[in-house]
This record gives structure tokens, sequence and C-alpha cells, in this order.
């Protein structure tokens, strides 16, 4: 049977063949569709191994290795077979199903385990009835596995970042073994008076002196032409058991019903700051399964606090950092077609909590700092129950006095409470009990109700009689009873912040104490505010406190603020304008006020004011007192400064209180350099002359002169370097560093790198044609390891940064037997070494 087509004079049989022979075209087309399906795969094969081979063959291998994809996230490559069809259809499961035990959940993986048995090759049918999706892509040359997001497990996401990622490896700094600083602080006063003058000079020393993990401290103290030493003792950290050790003067913690005491002795206690990557509190968690590549924006009481854009896939986002009280946790979920799906939650914190399963606990035992005859023992135990209940336990010997107590801290829905008891012994006074309860409301933010706390105790009278450190016997006016408060606050007409507080304590005696105070308070556009103040006590009846605040001064000039505060509990009036600075460190820190006080018949004139400077800090004020009998005039004026060395590096700065850095530039420094910490950004005024930026943390001064940076004990901290005040040539791998610091730690290093050459040139064959487009090296003739790599333009040209003085050898990739080409680097006079033409001779 044949078809005869052609053009047919009929128009409608013309019609009627070419719809005839569509539908026999489209017919061929289905019945032959899954072998051109087939055949697509291995077409593209073939043509993939020509292109590697070379030459033709009848078959492509029948096994191969190629890379393995899961959900779009490379893995280690896998064996893969193919059909008589040529077509990959089997993968090695020796190769695939092992890669796959840490992304499936365990019941899942152990089951497509078990379903394997010992099969060998595992055929992309039987991936797919265990909702393993598996393709070849013969472009890419990699096996694709698609997993069901219900069947993986989480990928976690946690919310706690590391500001060091970017940071190199060589540049995260190591402590110096020894480091140290002092501390000085002056305070002199001229007293001016009824025609005499008196003057008064204060001195304190604060010293540090650390040594690998162990730091000595001590304070010496001038006052009245006496001297006295106090605050020394050892401390000495393990940072990974999170427990320190300190040998001296040390202060037990206050917990539940103790005393604060001070003692010479011995104090251990865990202590959650030494390694502040540990979540000592419960935080929160959200699971999130993702269908297609989406935005998820993280919310935390109306607040981002982080975007993230991921794959599809289950992803588990833990380390929600929660507020005291109510917290809404709300994340926004935008799919790749552009649909918003929100998810909501909320939980309750209280932020002395433990997590569950986490200890915490602190002793101290010595002698009574003021009375050495006394023996004092003190600890305190904490223990993470659950996510919302947390127990304590604590006791406490001074001398003859014992104190046992234990204390629940337990968070729901209604609120949190907190629950404390005490027993107490001495030899005089007996037994003695206390009971106290808190209790702070939950409040719903979202809807705006009142916000609450009550709380009070309970003491038996032998119990305040224990709490006595000294020998004096308590008297009953002073043995407190029972006590109660009462706090409350609410926003008012959405702008009216409104607290309440009452206050009453009972003693022995039958004498009570009441306190009430009522306030509110308002936040108008641009820092103005107001507040009023009503308040009543047993000794002074009832008081009104008003206050005034009003903003002054743009966006670029200094930040200003008149004040007026006014009591009619003592018949007093302030009024204050006050300048704000515009740096925390040079001359724009400068700031100051001006003071006009009326107490009674009693007034003052006052100015004062602060300047923190590279090498120390100013205090200084004047004022004028007067009364109906007497006339004063006075002036006082403090500064402060430190010592702090590192190594044998020492420098001159304002006081230090935890660790710090001792910061040079390089040999060839020509200006001053500043520095800034943490992710604070350089900003530059667009009106002055100076290349500095605006603001910065530190100022390395000149060459030869170290800035000294202060840091935050047992935190990692980026120091970065303003690289516009760098020389030319700098290493600009050397604009960057992370400290790492333990307890009082000190640090000392240049930025900048070895003082280098810009060093310019023209790559070009013995013909002279430009070499353009060639990437190569060059490597120093003393250190082989040294490579610096460059890539030259169209033209030929090239030009590197920063290169240390010395021979380098100059090497291209495409030209590996090329002849030998050396060149010398030395510092130039405006740091730049033209090279002119560099002949490769090929």
């Amino acid at each position: 049977m044949g078809l005869k087509l052609g053009r047919s004079g009929n128009s409608t049989n013309g019609r009627v063949r070419s719809v005839l022979l569509a539908s026999i075209c489209l017919s061929l087309c289905l019945l032959v569709s899954p072998s051109i399906a087939l055949a697509d795969q291995a077409a593209d094969m073939q043509a993939l191994f020509l292109k590697a081979f070379g030459t033709k063959k009848k078959a492509v291998p029948s096994q191969f290795t190629v890379d393995l994809m899961i959900d779009g996230q490379k893995h280690d490559a896998v064996m893969v077979f193919n059909s008589k069809q040529q077509v990959v259809n089997r993968v090695k499961s020796v190769d695939v199903i092992p890669q796959l035990k840490t992304i499936l959940k365990e019941d899942v993986f152990i089951a497509l385990e078990k379903a394997l048995g010992d099969t060998k090759e595992v055929s992309f049918e039987w991936l797919a009835e265990h909702d393993i999706k598996a393709a070849y892509d013969t472009a890419a040359l990699s096996l694709n596995l698609k997993l069901d997001p219900e069947q993986r497990e989480p990928l976690i996401l946690s919310l706690l970042q590391d500001i060091s990622s970017s940071v190199r490896k060589d540049n995260k700094l190591e402590a110096s073994n020894v480091s140290g600083y002092l501390n000085l602080y002056t305070n002199t006063e001229l007293t001016f008076q009824d025609g005499e003058n008196y003057s008064d000079l204060q001195l304190q020393l604060d010293g540090n002196l650390t040594v690998n993990k162990v730091t000595l401290e001590s304070q010496l103290t001038k006052s009245d032409d006496d001297w006295s030493l106090s605050n020394t003792y050892l401390t000495y950290d393990e940072p990974h058991n999170l427990i320190r050790y300190r040998l001296g003067d040390v202060r037990g913690i206050q917990r539940n019903f103790q005393q604060g005491v001070t003692l010479t002795g011995l104090s251990i206690s865990k202590d959650f700051s030494l390694d502040r990557s540990q979540e000592s509190q419960p935080v929160a968690s959200e699971k999130l399964i993702l269908t297609t590549r989406s935005d998820v924006i993280v919310l935390l009481n109306n607040f981002q606090i982080e975007r993230y854009t991921l794959a599809a896939g289950t992803y588990q986002l833990e380390d929600i950092g929660l507020t005291d009280g109510h917290n809404d946790i709300t994340l926004k979920i935008i799919d790749s077609f552009g649909k918003e799906t929100i998810k909501e939650s909320s939980q309750l914190f209280d932020n002395r909590l433990l997590k569950p399963k986490l200890s915490k606990y602190s002793v101290a035992t010595g002698a009574l700092s003021n009375d050495s005859d006394k023996f004092v023992a003190s600890g305190i135990y904490q223990y993470g129950l659950t996510e919302t209940i947390t127990v304590g336990a604590d006791a406490q010997l001074v001398g003859d006095q014992l104190l046992l107590g234990a204390d629940v801290l337990s968070a729901n829905e209604l609120g949190s409470l907190h629950v404390g008891t005490a027993i107490s012994h001495t030899s005089a006074g007996g037994m003695g009990t206390a009971l106290s309860a808190t209790f702070k409301s939950n409040v719903m933010s979202k809807q705006k109700q009142v916000r609450w706390e009550l709380g009070g105790e309970l003491h038996s009278k032998g119990f305040s009689a224990a709490l006595s450190l000294d020998d004096v016997t308590l008297e009953d006016s002073d043995s407190l009873r029972t006590s109660f408060y009462y706090k409350a606050s609410k926003v008012l007409q959405k702008k009216w912040n409104t607290a309440l507080g009452l206050n009453h304590a009972n003693y022995y005696d039958g004498s009570n104490d009441l306190t009430l105070d009522l306030s509110t308070s308002r936040r108008f556009g641009k820092g103005n505010s107001v507040s009023f103040g009503l308040n009543y006590a047993d000794d002074t009846d009832w008081s009104v406190k008003t206050q005034l605040s009003i903003a002054l001064g743009g966006k670029t000039s200094r930040r200003k603020r008149i004040g007026v505060l006014a009591n009619s509990k003592d018949s007093s009036l302030e009024t204050r304008y006050e300048v704000k600075a515009l740096n925390s460190i040079g001359k724009d820190s400068l700031a100051g006020n001006l003071i006009y006080r009326k107490k009674g018949s009693s007034v003052e004139q006052r100015v004062e004011g602060s300047l923190k400077m590279q090498k120390f800090e100013s205090h200084f004020s004047a004022s004028h007192a007067s009364t109906s009998s007497t006339d004063q005039q006075s002036v006082q004026v403090g500064i402060n400064t430190s010592l702090a060395c590192a190594g044998s590096e020492c420098a001159v700065t304002y006081p230090i209180d935890n660790s710090f850095a001792l910061v040079g530039g390089p040999r060839n420094q020509k200006q001053a350099i500043a520095l800034n910490t943490g992710n604070r950004r350089f900003v530059y005024a667009d009106d002055e002359d100076s290349i500095l930026p605006v603001t910065y943390s530190a100022l390395i001064p000149s060459v030869g002169k170290k800035a000294v940076i202060h840091l935050d004990d047992y935190e990692r901290q980026r120091i970065s370097v303003d690289e516009i005040s760098l020389p030319f040539g700098y290493d600009p791998e050397k604009t960057e560093f992370e400290a790492f610091s333990g307890f009082h730690h000190g640090f000392s290093f240049n930025v900048g790198g070895e003082p280098g050459t810009v060093v310019d040139g023209i790559l070009v064959d013995v013909t002279g044609k430009p070499l353009g487009f060639k990437g190569g090296q060059w490597i120093s003739t003393k250190n082989k390891d040294k490579a610096i790599a460059f890539f030259s333009n169209k033209s030929g040209r090239f030009r590197i940064p920063s290169v240390a003085s010395g021979s380098y050898i100059l090497e291209l990739h495409d030209y590996p037997d090329m002849g030998a080409v050396e060149v010398k680097i030395s510092i130039q006079e405006d740091g730049i070494q033209d090279l002119g033409k560099v002949t490769i001779h090929l």
C-alpha cells in the first residue's frame, strides 16, 4: 500500500489528505517514542565517548565511574552499569548505599539495608520502589538521586553565627605565653570654702599578669594617705571542662537566702562563659520540609533574626535564642513559585532555666575576709530537670551559722514560678526557717495584656537572727517577718508605658514599711520623652516626680539633649544640658553636661566632661554650691591610663578590663592605620581631607608604634584593617585577623604583611607579540612553596598587588617547556616596579 502525496485540485480532498497524513505521523511517533527515549541516552553516551577517546566504538564501556549527586549535593563517586540498550540503569550497591546512612533517617536506612540483602547491583527501578528517584545525567556524567524529604534526617541550621568563617587559617592569632597590664586611676579634687582650700589625691593600681593559663590579679589603693591591698587572687581556667579555679580573695556565689560573703580561700565553679558556643539555657527549634527551592525568613517577636535561601529538603532550625518571657516564632516560607506560607509557634522562656540534664555548681571555702577567725564554706548546685523545670540546692557555713536551702524554678503557659526554702541553725539562736515565692505572668505579646509579677518572703524569728554575719544581735525592729511585692506594667493607648509597684514589709516589733510607685512615660519622635511619677512611703507620705527630655541637634552635628527633673519628695529641681560624643575614641569622644540643681535652700551649678584618647581617658568637673550659710567651689580632674605588654612588646592605652591585642603596621608604613573589631564597617566623611575613617576602634599612629585593641574574654573576635590607609605593596591576605582570647590574654601581631612592591609588566613572545589571557605564577627561588598566581589581560599586561623583595622564576600554565625567566624584585620609592616587556621563549 502506498501513499501519494501532492496538491489536489479539490481543496476539500486536500484538507482530508492533510489531516490523514498528520494522524498517521502522530501514530507513528507514539509507536516509536519509547524507543526514541531509550536511544537518546545511548546517543548522548556515544557522543561523549567519541569526544573523550576520539575513535568510534560500537558500544561504550559496560561499567564506569561517575559522580554521585544527592539532592544537588556532590558525594563520593560510584560505579554504574549499562543495559544492552546502552542505557545506565544500575549502580554498585557498596558504592551508593553506605553514603545514604548519614542522610536518611535511621529507621529508613535500616529498612533499606534489610531489603537490599546481598544484592551487588541496585537497579534504578528498585530504588524508585523505595522512594529514591535515580537518573543518569549524560551531560554532567553524574548519577542524580532525589530523596523523599520525609525520609531524610533534617539538615541542622544553627542560628549561632560564626563571625570568623572567612578568616584565613594562618591569620588566626595565638595568645602570647606571657602578657599583662597595669591600670592607673587618678583623681584629684581641690575644694575652696569660706576662705580655705583643701586637696585630695586618690590613686588606684590594678595589676594583671598572665603566664600561659594562670592569671594573677591585685589592686592597690591610696586614700587619705593610707595604702591598702585588696582583690588579690590567682585564676586558672579549664575551658574544655567549663571549670574555673580561683585562689585568694574570692566571693561565694549568692543564691536563694544566702548572704554575699567575701573570703580568703579557694573557689571552684562551673562557668558557662568559658565556652560561649555551648548553650546553657533552653533554646527553640523548628522543623521545615521544603518541596522547592525557597527563601526562609525567621522572625522572633516580629523582628527578623535570619534569612536563608534553601534547596528542597528537610531542615532543622536550631539555637533560636529566646528572650525572657513569652516568645513568638514566625517562619515565612516563599517557594520558587512565589507562594508564601507562614508557620507560627510560641514558647515561654525564663533566663534562669538550665537545659535538661545540664548542671551548674560553685563552691568556696576559706576565712571570712573581715574576720579571719571565722571559717566560711559556701556552695550552690543547679540541675536542669526538664525544658521547663530547674532545681537547685545550696549550703552556707559562716562560723557557727549554718544555712541549708533548696529551690525550684518552673515555667508553663501561665508564667514562671520560683519557690525557695531554707533552714538555718546557730549555736545561740537555735533553728530558723524561711520560704520565698515569686510568680511572673506569661504575657502574649500580640495581645498586649498586663505584665505582672508578685512575690514574697516569710521568715521565722530565729531565721532572721541567723542571717547576721557579725556578732551584733539583731533588734526586733531589724527582724523581718514577712515581705510582699507586686509589679505590673501595660502600654495604654498604644503610647504610654505605665507601671505600678507595691512593696510591703512587716517586722517582729509590729512595725510596717509600705511604698507605692505609679509612673507613666511616653517617647515621641526624634528622641523626645516625658514621664510622670507618683510615690507614697510611710516616712515621706505622697510625692510627685516629673521628667522632660528634649533632643537637639541634626544628624551631622553632635547630639544634644535638654532635661528637666522635678521631685516634690525633697523639693528638688534639676535641669541638664547634655552634649553627646561623636565617636567612642579620639577628639570626637569629648562629651559633657551643664547641670543646675536646687534642693531646698541649696543650689549647685556644675559642669562636667569626659574624653577618651588612644593612650588615656579623662573626666573633669567644676562646681559651685551654696546654701544660706556656706559657699563652696570645687574642681575635680581624673586621668586613667594603662601599660599593656604581650611578649616583648608594650604599649600605652586607656584602662583595660579583659583581654587585649597589640597591633603594629608594616615596616613601610607611611601614615596612621585604622583598625576595627567585629563586623563594624569603616565609614568616611565626604567633607574632610583626612583619609582616615570617621569611626574606628584603634589607630596605629606611625611605623614602629603599636595600637591596643580591647577584647572580651572567651569571645571569638575579628580584627580588620582599613586597607585605604595601608602603603603600596601591602599583603591583601594580612588585613583581617581573628583572636580567641582566654582569661585576660594578650596578643601581639602586625598587619599588612611584609613590605611588598606592586609589580607591572607585559608578557610577549620573541617576536614582541603580546601573550594575552595567560595564567601562571611567580615562584620564589628561596622558598619553592611560595608562589604568587597572576593572569594577563587581552594585551598581555599584568599587575601583582604585592610582591616581597627577592628573586622569582616565572611559570606559565600553557607553556610548561618555556625558557627560564628570572626577575629580581626590590622595594621601590613609589611602591611600583615596572618590568616592562617580559619575553617568553617558547
